[in-house]
């Protein structure tokens, strides 16, 4: 049985709030230090799992973190819990998370390379001279076409070998003044692309659009049209209801293993979809995309066929 979605959203907001009593010094210190090199700088091409993340160091100031964006995510509107589910709760992200995967990866969304000339735009449009005052007086960031031309997509190489990026990027990311930026960015980089082809197909279900945001945000709005169109390829339907658990078969399993992670997945996506009887499956037991589900399954229902009705806001910041 599932407690209702009021009651865990309350329980989030208390549990946010008794978890901090006061906002530690920013920025935050972090293992390995932020001016530290990534630790696969020099190596030609790092595997998947080979590349840096700059952990916040102080157990204080993680509690906090993990306050910061289960505050925000604690209301009951659809982009709160939609973004609570990307988050894994404050398990997998935060405003400040920084790392080297796919040459950077940061805050609240895991952001890419490419997202962070938009972020930086915005946080100076709304905060003038916020961005110099973070990455130097002398920086170029802001130059058209100087981040892209810095830019790879190979773990702990392109923006965030940069010393003055780590650097600067540290002091905006821990700085909550701007954290209502990447609330902005999330919403217009996953959410606004994934509504537009939800209603471009005529779907109804929150549950859907909720895991359709999760795609985007993973595979861009690029990759959710991919795997919606193989989903109606797969089926030969346009139907939401006959699409889309293929829809999530495809996304969930296109990176487990082939033994014990795919068995756990397709447990899940039978409890999911077909209501079949028992626990879901350990979080261990998945891999990333699985847990996205299992996220997912914890505050939107797809036996309940709710429909989407409208974004709504986040929650207030601490």
């Amino acid at each position: 049985m599932h407690l209702s979605p009021s009651v865990v959203i309350l329980g989030i907001l208390v549990l946010a709030r008794a978890a901090v009593a006061e906002n530690p010094k920013s920025p935050y210190a972090r293992k390995p230090n932020i001016g530290a090199e990534p630790t696969y700088r020099n190596t030609s091409e790092p595997c998947g799992g080979h590349y840096t993340e700059y952990e916040l160091k102080d157990s204080g100031a993680r509690k906090y973190a993990v306050a910061e964006v289960r505050q925000v995510t604690a209301a009951d509107s659809f982009v709160s819990r939609t973004l609570r589910v990307i988050i894994g709760n404050g398990g997998s992200k935060t405003f400040g998370t920084i790392t080297g995967q796919d040459g950077l990866t940061f805050g609240i969304k895991d952001f890419t390379s490419g997202g962070l000339l938009p972020l930086l735009k915005l946080i100076e449009q709304r905060h003038p001279s916020a961005v110099k005052e973070a990455f130097g007086p002398e920086t170029q960031v802001l130059t058209s076409g100087w981040l892209p031309a810095r830019t790879s997509a190979l773990n702990d190489h392109g923006l965030l070998a940069i010393k003055e990026i780590r650097v600067g990027l540290d002091r905006v990311l821990s700085d909550s003044r701007y954290h209502n930026e990447q609330l902005d960015r999330f919403v217009k980089e996953a959410v606004e692309p994934s509504v537009d082809k939800f209603r471009e197909r005529n779907y109804r279900r929150e549950f859907t659009l909720a895991a359709m945001v999760g795609a985007a945000n993973s595979g861009g709005p690029g990759g959710l049209e991919r795997w919606l169109s193989q989903a109606e390829k797969n089926t030969g339907s346009k139907k939401e209801d006959t699409v889309f658990p293929e829809f999530m078969h495809i996304y969930t399993v296109r990176d487990v293993d082939a033994g014990a992670e795919l068995k756990a997945t397709h447990d899940l996506l039978g409890k999911v979809f077909q209501g079949k009887p028992g626990r879901l499956p350990k979080w261990d037991d998945l891999g990333h995309s699985g847990r996205r589900l299992r996220w997912l399954a914890e505050y939107f229902f797809w036996s309940s066929g709710a429909d989407f009705k409208d974004l709504g806001a986040f929650g207030p910041h601490l």
